[in-house]
């Protein structure tokens, strides 16, 4: 005979026989509940209590004093190019916006989302990129591939971030190198 006790515990047998040792368990953690409140309920308990307060306190003193801008406002902060131009501009996206937008340079729907080049001439990475439009992006697109104007390294669509001991990308010179 097999029977699901409250627990969910399965019982072989007596029907009793599984229930008896949860019903010691139960009872130990019973004592142990007791006990924790008797803790929290005593002086132990309020300075317990007064430690969660103040660091409670202190957290949200420090996130008002950081002040700046949350994550999700700077999530929404972002670089366009303008597509006609090459020339960057700053844009807040908005839940209505459409892409292309429209540029401070052209005043025309000419902005796009450039891609991120985190790479120095030297082959090393850097922490703050420069903006690059791919050369298919351009109004009218350009021929071929599309290289930093900064490093002048290969930039690819969804280019990755550089990381230390990452190889980077190949060079314009080295890649018309290889052209030939």
């Amino acid at each position: 005979m097999e029977r699901r006790g409250p627990s969910g515990l399965v019982s072989r047998g007596c029907p009793s026989a599984g229930l008896s040792k949860l019903g010691s368990a139960g009872k130990a953690n019973a004592t142990e509940m007791k006990s924790f409140r008797e803790t929290l309920q005593g002086p132990a308990g309020k300075v317990i209590a007064g430690v969660v307060v103040v660091v409670g306190l202190a957290s949200a003193y420090a996130s008002y004093r950081a002040g700046g801008p949350s994550l999700a406002d700077q999530s929404l902060r972002r670089t366009f190019v303008d597509a006609e131009t090459g020339q960057p501009f700053p844009v807040t996206l908005t839940p209505d916006m459409v892409v292309p937008v429209k540029s401070p340079f052209t005043g025309r729907d000419t902005g796009v989302e450039p891609e991120l080049c985190y790479w120095t001439a030297d082959g090393q990475p850097k922490d703050v990129p420069d903006p690059v439009l791919l050369n298919a992006n351009h109004i009218p697109p350009l021929p071929g591939p599309t290289f930093c104007p900064v490093c002048h390294r290969l930039v690819i669509g969804h280019n990755p971030r550089a990381l230390p001991g990452m190889k980077p990308p190949i060079t314009e010179a080295d890649y018309k190198a290889q052209e030939h």
